[in-house]
């Protein structure tokens, strides 16, 4: 596969023997397109859509051209994924301000990381950095939200540190330029 061998959905590999390696591959993709459907929905729920509104919008952007045609790309797929799941967390912690929605959007906003595209995940950054400027709660001040966008990201360093850390070993040892960087 050509994601990133922590990536969360490649146990279901594990699930299959090694002869039915087509259909294992066939179940990771379908997955992919069904948590992308249930993370559109949750955040039209967030964003207090009826019920039926989010079951049907939804499937414009689960199913959509430009998300289909992924299906060659895995690792954009898997950036794909964290979209929705990581927007509708964050939007709550937002709004509720509870530690578990933090906790959440955390663990999703490096999930992109772990496929092997972390470009999702500056971009979900910069957006999470704008939705916290502009955000308006009546009690929360820009410094509280500021705090709270310095929380997700360590938060987020921690989650994707299993990944990161072999990563950067492994570009160190390489011909990239890193040769002369110590650690």
């Amino acid at each position: 596969c050509n994601t990133g061998p922590l990536y969360p959905l490649n146990f279901i590999f594990f699930l299959f023997p090694k002869k039915y390696f087509l259909n294992a591959f066939s179940f990771f993709i379908a997955a992919h397109y069904s948590l992308i459907y249930l993370g559109s929905f949750l955040f039209l729920r967030v964003r207090r859509f009826r019920f039926a509104e989010s079951l049907l919008f939804a499937l414009p952007f689960a199913w959509c051209g430009a998300v289909m045609s992924t299906n060659t790309l895995l690792h954009t797929l898997t950036g794909i994924v964290s979209v929705p799941w990581f927007l509708a967390f964050w939007l709550l912690y937002l709004e509720k301000k509870k530690f578990s929605y933090l906790l959440l959007a955390s663990a999703t906003l490096p999930w992109s990381i772990y496929g092997g595209d972390p470009q999702f995940t500056y971009l979900l950054a910069i957006i999470a950095l704008a939705m916290c400027l502009f955000y308006r709660r009546k009690t929360a001040s820009l410094g509280s939200r500021f705090l709270s966008y310095l929380m997700l990201g360590l938060l987020s360093l921690l989650c994707s540190a299993a990944q990161l850390l072999p990563t950067l070993a492994y570009i160190h040892s390489t011909f990239r330029g890193f040769e002369k960087i110590p650690l």
